[in-house]
């Protein structure tokens, strides 16, 4: 009986976990299985894409990237023969080639030009050395004023001829990869500035 009475005694004393503890145990749970989930779908993406480029069943599509079969220097021709044709109204671009075009991005752009495409605030300033800070690309800048092809010659050839300081990507990046950041970029845009710019384009044509 005393040692029934000993038993109780020491019961009430086991504590369970602070609610606290188990909420933030579920949020981390929860942020881990969203970033896990996050790079099996990019991961899985670019699988699709490879495939997809490998495939020889696959049909040519002039605003789609197509497997690269030269050297960088000779990417410019390749690519300016892909957009000789009038833009669609709505988006060219694939989600494949927005989630390989957000990993081109993070790499070499995020850094100058944000991690939203949103720029340096005081991008129309010069800086003291005379060339002007990275533009916001989300469509707020000139960037949508622009022309695919001139776009994808600035990716190569760097910023510094317009006064800029981005430097060329021509010998870093492939075609398809260049192609890839355009259509990512290109999906920051509002859809009706995207629509703008594919009219304006084609118009010049």
């Amino acid at each position: 009986m005393a040692k029934k009475n000993k038993i109780k005694k020491i019961a009430p004393k086991i504590k369970h976990p602070p609610q606290k503890y188990i909420v933030s145990k579920m949020i981390f749970l929860t942020v881990l299985m969203v970033f896990i989930g996050t790079l099996i779908f990019i991961g899985g993406s670019m699988l699709l894409e490879n495939k997809r480029l490998k495939s020889p069943n696959s049909s040519y599509s002039p605003l789609q990237p197509q497997k690269q079969t030269s050297a960088p220097s000779s990417q410019n021709h390749s690519t300016k023969k892909q957009f000789e044709t009038l833009i669609p109204t709505s988006p060219w671009y694939t989600d494949e080639q927005i989630a390989l075009g957000a990993l081109v991005y993070s790499k070499n752009c995020q850094v100058c030009h944000g991690i939203a495409g949103q720029g340096t605030p005081n991008w129309r300033t010069r800086l003291s050395n005379g060339t002007y800070p990275p533009p916001p690309l989300n469509g707020s800048a000139h960037t949508w004023h622009h022309s695919m092809q001139v776009l994808i010659n600035t990716i190569n050839k760097g910023g510094t001829v317009v006064g800029g300081i981005m430097p060329a990507f021509e010998d870093k990046l492939s075609n398809d990869e260049v192609l890839a950041v355009l259509a990512y970029i290109q999906s920051l845009w509002p859809r009706e500035i995207y629509t703008t710019w594919a009219t304006r384009i084609n118009s010049q044509q």
